[in-house]
């Protein structure tokens, strides 16, 4: 049997994530500290940001997956390295597929909704599970533009249905904590 394709979004895999940052460490201007892989946490030197203590995720949208944005969770954790940059964290982020740092609570693109729903950029975006991450991490961290464009949704059913994601999100997850 032929194994299963895997699509754009999800081909992302931790060890992906780790293999991108061994190759590009020259062309990202960063080095690993010598001995500091713990788990899914390493230490980093930048030449932009100094020694930072990462995370290093397939998909930034598992932050909230693994409860790292839990508030009683004191991990000390000061960036992510992630496959793919596809949600809205407090932390500094380094996304793997375009070699390129975000600033905490930055996304990727423009989500305020707009005045012409016809030309609205994002609208089609946001009914895939990549635009779904983006809102939703962004709703979460309190941005004002997620927050307007969850208000002007034209289903209530879905509006609810993305306040109840926040509040699961934001308790701790059931289980053994991640390996952090």
């Amino acid at each position: 049997m032929a194994a299963k394709k895997r699509r754009r979004y999800t081909r992302y895999t931790r060890d992906d994530t780790y293999r991108a940052l061994y190759a590009h460490q020259e062309q990202l201007e960063i080095q690993l500290v010598a001995d500091s892989v713990h788990g899914n946490r390493l230490s980093v030197k930048s030449k932009k940001y100094g020694e930072l203590d990462v995370v290093v995720l397939a998909k930034s949208s598992q932050w909230y997956l693994y409860s790292l944005n839990a508030m009683t969770w004191k991990h000390g954790i000061e960036a992510a390295m992630v496959g793919t940059h596809d949600s809205c964290l407090p932390v500094r982020v380094l996304a793997m597929d375009s070699l390129q740092w975000y600033e905490p609570y930055e996304i990727r693109f423009h989500i305020a909704p707009s005045d012409t729903p016809l030309t609205d950029a994002f609208e089609r975006r946001r009914k895939t599970q990549y635009g779904h991450n983006v809102l939703l991490g962004a709703f979460m961290c309190g941005r004002q533009d997620a927050v307007d464009r969850i208000m002007t949704l034209k289903s209530e059913r879905t509006r609810l249905r993305y306040e109840a994601e926040k509040r699961k999100l934001l308790k701790r997850r059931r289980g053994r904590p991640f390996k952090v």
